[in-house]
């Protein structure tokens, strides 16, 4: 009987794979065989994609796209990455899209991996655009905020992206003007 393991399936060869020993217990055909690789590359089932997604949905819907996989074949695996901020919200979905391209142009036969660089984000990865944020505020003789003036001028993060629609009212990016718009204090 066929050996299902990664590695014969690649024809790569591993040190102590059990397809020359006979069957294996407990119903397994090789222990060294971890359902990370497409058996069937042709009629790929399913695949998943681990990050520190914010919009795991809106991902799943590209790598569907590329994959050409119903989005529902497609798994999330939503890692913890606290204090790993930045780059988890974007619209185009650029890491997992590379990603799925590049286990796409490999038939989907082995793992992919994609790691920026601080370098690579540095060069190739977006940048916040640039605000001027003015604020004044009347006290009275203890120190009590009585007045309060706030504004806030910059280029909208979420204007021409899938996001616009929901966050951009009145020509105003709510994402822009968050703690400003609804402050917190007794003024």
């Amino acid at each position: 009987m066929a050996c299902w393991c990664g590695a014969c399936l690649l024809g790569v060869g591993v040190s102590g794979c059990l397809h020359d020993t006979g069957p294996a217990s407990e119903g397994f055909k090789c222990p060294c065989g971890v359902g990370h690789l497409a058996f069937a590359p042709a009629q790929l089932a399913f695949f998943a994609i681990w990050g520190g997604h914010q919009i795991p949905d809106i991902y799943q819907f590209i790598a569907s796209k590329i994959s050409g996989m119903k989005p529902d074949k497609i798994k999330m695996n939503v890692m913890t990455t606290g204090g790993s901020f930045g780059r988890r919200a974007v619209a185009d979905g650029d890491v997992v899209a590379e990603a799925d391209m590049i286990a796409k142009a490999i038939d989907y036969k082995a793992p992919v991996k994609v790691q920026w660089t601080r370098e690579d984000d540095m060069t190739g990865g977006r940048y916040r655009p640039a605000y001027v944020h003015k604020l004044r505020a009347g006290l009275d003789d203890q120190g009590n905020i009585v007045a309060w003036e706030n504004h806030v001028v910059g280029q909208s993060i979420v204007a021409g992206t899938p996001f616009e629609q929901a966050l951009v009212k009145g020509g105003v990016d709510k994402t822009s003007i968050e703690g400003s718009d609804n402050v917190p204090y007794n003024i």
